[in-house]
């Protein structure tokens, strides 16, 4: 997932150095004899008008005019009027300002109109007017022109930037959809590399989807890494002897033993010691579920494997319960299981190897594999009636 978060982000970072959506044109402004000075650019067909007071007093209110034109010709009944407020000295205001372009209009023409100054002193005109406003200055224009590769300038119609506003649009949308469908595809062609998905055939999504599945598959890729002669099985549905199943989560057969793996990806706290029949998880909102020990139900587990190889005494059986990195232990307690985070197994594997190495053959591990794989290939029936029976 933090290999996707990374994807994404440089996705929308291309995005936004690729997206032609913000088109602006920016002008040297004009400077007015009160210390304030006016700027605009032209960014997606509407003005943003800038305004920087350094006239040494607050600013409490600016009035500007903008009118559309057509190359060097004002267009009649275009011009509108807009209000700035509060502009503090040494600081710069921005206005977005929302405007509805003619056909013709190649750019605006922007005149300072008024000025009221926190001591209550005025600049330009007795009243907010167009007219007096082009008597004060001659104001400044923002032409909203595309150069194309032959170096002319040509108008840019609503209906050109109504495309390249579709275009980005959709560049926008399809970059990070390609992204994740490239990133996923790449984890679907190393998901079916794996030894879990040659063994168990479950599909990435189904897996990905299926915080239990995931856990299982997450820890079998570590083990994965045990040095020695191994196999695996997933999922194996074992008879309890009373007409029932058990499904053990991960079995691992090593040349030190049969390694009974319970994985529980749970995030929370986790609350529990060996003898308690039901452990807690406390999550952080403040929910609380019980399950039942994990270490009882590896034992039924163990026992059920034993039942149905029929080993030797001295092939050890080693049980470990393994939780997600996600969760925290408090007071978790016991003396003879391991009880670990995932990232811990290794070095628990590797203890129980140094106290029994070697005792069981590679064609020995094959001819255990060979009884217990078919019971990872059980019918729908069987697991929906194992599941039934968890219920009751």
């Amino acid at each position: 997932m933090r290999k996707l978060k990374i994807l994404l982000a440089l996705s929308f970072v291309i995005c936004f150095c690729l997206c032609p959506s913000v088109i602006a044109y920016a002008t040297d402004g004009i400077n007015l004899d009160c210390g304030v000075s006016v700027s605009a650019t032209m960014e997606n067909n509407s003005p943003v008008l800038y305004v920087t007071n350094n006239s040494g007093k607050d600013i409490l209110s600016l009035s500007i005019f903008v009118i559309q034109c057509d190359g060097n010709e004002e267009i009649d009944n275009t011009s509108a009027a807009y209000y700035f407020s509060s502009i503090p000295n040494g600081e710069t205001s921005t206005l977005h300002a929302t405007i509805f372009l003619q056909n013709n209009t190649t750019g605006i023409k922007v005149f300072p109109c008024r000025i009221t100054f926190a001591d209550y002193t005025y600049w330009g005109a007795t009243n907010d007017s167009f007219a007096l406003s082009k008597e004060i200055t001659n104001g400044f224009s923002v032409k909203n022109t595309i150069t194309h590769n032959s170096g002319e300038s040509s108008v840019s119609s609503n209906s050109n930037n109504s495309l390249l506003d579709a275009f980005s649009g959709l560049l926008m949308f399809l970059v990070p959809v390609i992204a994740i469908v490239v990133f996923t595809g790449i984890l679907w062609r190393k998901y079916k590399l794996t030894g879990y998905f040659k063994d168990t055939g479950i599909p990435y999504f189904t897996m990905r989807g299926n915080k239990g599945l995931y856990g299982e598959y997450l820890t079998r890729e570590i083990l994965e890494k045990t040095e020695g002669y191994k196999k695996f099985l997933n999922n194996l549905y074992l008879d309890k002897g009373d007409g029932k199943t058990t499904e053990v989560d991960l079995v691992m057969i090593h040349t030190s033993g049969i390694y009974v793996i319970e994985s529980k990806n749970y995030s929370g706290w986790i609350f529990g010691n060996e003898k308690s029949q039901q452990w807690m998880q406390t999550l952080k909102n403040g929910e609380k579920h019980q399950f039942y020990n994990p270490i009882y139900q590896n034992k039924l587990h163990v026992k059920a494997l034993q039942q149905t190889l029929n080993l030797p005494d001295n092939i050890p059986f080693h049980s470990i319960v393994v939780f997600s990195e996600r969760c925290t232990f408090k007071d978790v307690v016991s003396t003879t299981v391991p009880v670990v985070h995932r990232n811990d197994i290794s070095k628990e594997v590797s203890n129980f190897a140094s106290q029994t190495p070697n005792v069981l053959s590679e064609e020995k591990i094959d001819e255990i594999y060979r009884i217990l794989y078919p019971r990872t290939r059980v019918s729908e029936e069987v697991k929906k009636q194992h599941i039934e029976n968890i219920k009751h």
